[in-house]
Parts: C-alpha cells; sequence; structure tokens
C-alpha cells in the first residue's frame, strides 16, 4: 500500500483525488456538525463521481494529513494547533458515524433493487491509516457504485446534492 500511497501523493488533485491538510474540525471545535457537512458535502461529490482519467482503478480518494502545496504530510488526528481531535482516534467509530450520517442525509439515485435505501454503502467506503514520513495519514476510499447519492433535504448548511 506504501507505494500506491507515494504514487498518490506524487499525482495532481483531480476528480478522483483530494487532499486535505487537516480535519474539517480542531480538537476543541465548537463548530462540529459544520465540519461534518463540509465532510459529507466532498463525500458525496466524489461518491457521485465518475472518474474517466482512472478507469485502471475505479477508486476515488481523499487524503487527509498531507499539504499537496507545500508536500507536507502532517498527522491527521492533530489539528493545526498540534491538539488530537478525538473523534479521529478510534476508525472504526469514525466509520460508522460517517456511514450513519450518510445514511439520515442521502438516499440512493436511482432506486436501485427497488429501494432508495443506501444498499451495502458500508462496503463502498473504506478508511485507513498509512504511516508515512513519520506521520500518520488517513485515506477515505470510495468506490464506484450502482448508484448515486441524492440528498433527502436540505439539512444542513454547506451540503447540496451529489
Amino acid at each position: 500500500m506504501i507505494d500506491f500511497f507515494e504514487d498518490l501523493v506524487a499525482s495532481d488533485e483531480n476528480t478522483w483525488l483530494e487532499f486535505k491538510s487537516y480535519w474539517y474540525w480542531n480538537g476543541e471545535s465548537k463548530k462540529k456538525e459544520e465540519g461534518w457537512n463540509e465532510l459529507l458535502k466532498d463525500v458525496s461529490a466524489m461518491f457521485n463521481t465518475i472518474s474517466l482519467e482512472n478507469q485502471k482503478n475505479p477508486k476515488k480518494y481523499i487524503i487527509f494529513g498531507y499539504d499537496e502545496k507545500t508536500k507536507e504530510h502532517n498527522n491527521y488526528f492533530k489539528d493545526k494547533s498540534g491538539n488530537n481531535i478525538d473523534d479521529l482516534m478510534d476508525l472504526e467509530e469514525l466509520k460508522k458515524d460517517l456511514i450513519k450520517k450518510i445514511r439520515n442525509r442521502f438516499s440512493c439515485y436511482p432506486e436501485f433493487k427497488n429501494s432508495s435505501e443506501l444498499y451495502e454503502i458500508e462496503s463502498l467506503i473504506e478508511i485507513e491509516e498509512i504511516k508515512y514520513s513519520n506521520t500518520v495519514n488517513l485515506v477515505l476510499t470510495i468506490h464506484n457504485a450502482p448508484y448515486l447519492l441524492q440528498q433527502k433535504s436540505n439539512t444542513g448548511k454547506g451540503t447540496r446534492n451529489g
């Protein structure tokens, strides 16, 4: 995975790859809900993207802890001030929270298997730590799905369809 990770961080951002230097909220944030809204916006945009340039590996990636401008790596679980972000310490819990929020906010479009439920959404999203260059980066991988995410309602500032 390290070689593949090195290939990703050597690439430019594009329709299937995005870099985030730091997480969406800090360790002492009172704006966590706004951060979740931004994360859901980014995940839904990536989820709904079909990349023609990445057909050999039709997955999409958001990499946390890497700044593409400075080429510096940061520990994804620390904010800009160096404080730990407690919500990021348990990746299983983070994925459960993310899936729950996706299910609450989105339905599938078009209906899949005669349902608007997000069929096997848990298997379409992976979260993995990568130890690299004396830091720990986080890779959120989104697999291609047989449906798009459609927002159920305007449930938060900064969200949009797909």
